[in-house]
Formats: C-alpha cells, structure tokens, sequence
C-alpha cells in the first residue's frame, strides 16, 4: 500500500503545481479533480483488500484520503495561485513597468507567457502559455483604471492585487 502512496502523492503535488497560475478556473478545477480521482481509484480497490491482510499497511494508506482531501481543498480556496502570485509579483511588476512586446514564451516568476502585449492605454497584457495553441488565460495590469470583477463579454476577470487581474476568456 506504500505504493500506491507515492503516486498518489505525485498527483496532488502536480495538481497544486498546475493551480499555481490558475484563479477560479472551472478547468484547472476539474484537472485537478481527476488527477486525484485515478491514483484514489486505484488506491481504494487496492485498499480494500490490502488493509484486511495486512494491518500494517494501514498508516501509509491512511495518508491517502489526507493528501487527496488537502489538494482538493486547496485547490478550491485558489490557495496555490495566490502564493504562486505573491511569489512572482515583484518580478510581473518590473516586467509590467517596460512591458515589451514579445511573441516568443517567457518566463516571468512561476508563470510561462505565450505573448505580453502593450495597449495604447498603458495597459499590459500577458497571456499564459498554458492553452496555447488557443490562448484563453492570461494576467493583465491596469495601472489608469479597474477592471470591475466578474464576467465582462465573456471574459471572467479575477482580481489578483490593486491594478493587477487574472483573466479567463469564455466561448
């Protein structure tokens, strides 16, 4: 059963890693979810005969649901991504300050950018790598004004931290 313990660990850990660059994403959610649901899967049918033989197996296979109930937890509260995002704040605020336009992927903090683009009206736009080839998902700063957040022409915005959001565009 110890195992199947490592695995599972490995999930939850990407699943929390994989959220890190995400804010309210019914997607990342989701992956996250069923990342954890095949290992948990596994782990139950495994289990379930595991513990009747073999009582000491028990404190691994306990560490199981723990682990799974933790990720999901976190996951949920957008934990991973606002740490992600005080951890790569200052390097995104420098990044904004000259905001050059690129169209090649760059890292900048935890996050890999597809393209940044600078607006006429200060604005600058950083769109995440994560959907490429069809960039839904990005980080945009707004120093002249807010984005109000919530839904706006299918584009969900997420205050992140004063003129900073993270946004998600709906089809």
């Amino acid at each position: 059963m110890a195992v199947t313990t490592a695995p599972v660990l490995a999930a939850t850990l990407w699943a929390l890693w994989a959220d890190a660059t995400a804010f309210e994403d019914l997607e990342t959610l989701f992956e996250a979810s069923l990342i954890c649901a095949i290992p948990v899967t596994i782990w139950s049918l495994l289990a379930s005969f595991g513990i009747t033989k073999y009582t000491a197996s028990l404190r691994p296979t306990a560490a199981v649901p723990l682990l799974i109930a933790t990720t999901l937890t976190l996951t949920w509260l957008d934990l991973p991504g606002r740490i992600g995002w005080q951890l790569s704040r200052p390097a995104m605020t420098a990044a904004a300050a000259t905001c050059e336009k690129t169209t090649t992927t760059t890292t900048i903090g935890l996050y890999r950018f597809h393209s940044i683009t600078p607006d006429p009206d200060g604005t600058c736009r950083f769109r995440l790598a994560r959907d490429y080839p069809i960039v839904r998902t990005g980080i945009v700063y707004r120093p002249h004004g807010e984005i109000p957040s919530g839904m706006i022409d299918n584009t969900y915005y997420v205050p992140l931290d004063e003129s900073w959001y993270y946004y998600h565009f709906n089809e």
